[in-house]
């Protein structure tokens, strides 16, 4: 993992098409979203519940409350404003409106997911991509990492 002020977030918005890079061109063939690391996917004034019946406008109520609860927000936290919301609960809440979106997305980018969580920093147990310095590699889950830093 690059240290801090490495430009991982900007490149992230780069993928997403947020922003345009400096110099080339970045163009992603896979339907992505990008979660950045101030959830801003969610809009902090409005109910999770009807945030996720946007997102998937042809399920009914009962089945969204359920996704909701397996990912442990109970019926109080999906009635209240997301913005008044834990930042663990936050994180979950615009995970499910992405993740049950209809369609969901073919990619999905995540900025400091961890920041949110009280979890124990995770490590893959296995790398996706060759380490390959200063170049781009494709993953087998059709996802690509920048592995430029050292």
């Amino acid at each position: 993992m690059p240290p801090r002020l490495r430009g991982k977030s900007t490149l992230l918005q780069v993928i997403a098409g947020h922003l345009a890079p400096l110099g080339g061109t970045c163009r992603t063939l896979a339907r992505c979203v990008h979660l950045d690391q101030r959830l801003a996917t969610l809009d902090p004034r409005r109910p999770v519940l009807v945030q996720l019946q946007e997102a998937r406008p042809t399920a009914s109520e009962a089945e969204l409350r359920m996704r909701l609860a397996q990912l442990g927000l109970d019926a109080r936290q999906v009635a209240r404003p997301s913005g008044a919301l834990a930042g663990g609960e936050r994180l979950k809440a615009a995970l499910a409106c992405i993740l049950y979106a209809d369609p969901p997305p073919q990619l999905l980018l995540l900025d400091e997911p961890g920041n949110h969580l009280d979890l124990p920093p995770w490590r893959p147990s296995k790398p996706c991509c060759a380490t390959t310095v200063g170049r781009w590699s494709r993953c087998r889950t059709t996802t690509c990492s920048w592995t430029g830093w050292r």
